[in-house]
């Protein structure tokens, strides 16, 4: 327990230490560093992904991932935090692989960047659904359920899905109204 206290304390002071390197770069590497920060100390945190087998870099506010996870959990959480930090415009999983994958990567990909851009958008408090809807994705095919407050968030939960790379089509299946 004490270990880990130890490595959260590093890491955490690793991001403060890049933070205030950040403001001695240029305005865009200035920026890629700050996010890289933000992204690597969220990692940190997550006590179910290893620190030690996933390398984050940014370079024009595009997130690279790279390593090993052990499981379609463990890079579904790590591309949706990757997603979700404010500043990214993407995130790049070229060089990331599954150990126990249990379906295609490019569908654990696009689900965890669809819930990404949902949690990212809320927090900056845009009217989207973050909570309530379930994100499922079949061979480029995003299906999204569950139950929203307005036709407003129902269709920017739509929008905001189609615009994540590899998604070919969306499958709304939304329900408006808190009873539903």
């Amino acid at each position: 327990m004490k270990i880990s206290r130890y490595i959260h304390a590093t890491f955490f002071a690793i991001f403060i230490l890049l933070s205030f390197q950040a403001y001695a770069v240029p305005n865009a590497a200035a920026s890629d560093t700050v996010i890289t920060g933000k992204v690597k100390s969220k990692i940190a945190l997550d006590p179910t992904i290893s620190v030690f087998k996933v390398d984050v870099s940014t370079s024009n506010g595009v997130v690279m991932l790279s390593g090993t996870v052990n499981s379609d959990t463990d890079a579904s959480a790590l591309i949706e935090i990757a997603q979700s930090t404010d500043g990214v415009k993407d995130v790049d999983t070229g060089n990331l692989a599954i150990k126990n994958s249990s379906q295609p990567f490019t569908d654990t990909v696009i689900t965890a960047k669809v819930k990404g851009v949902l949690i990212r958008e809320k927090l900056l408090g845009k009217d989207v659904p973050a909570v309530n809807v379930s994100v499922e994705t079949n061979n480029g095919v995003v299906y999204l359920s569950g139950n929203v407050d307005t036709n407003l968030q129902a269709t920017n939960a739509a929008n905001l899905a189609k615009s994540v790379d590899g998604v070919k089509q969306v499958e709304s299946r939304l329900k408006v109204g808190k009873g539903n």
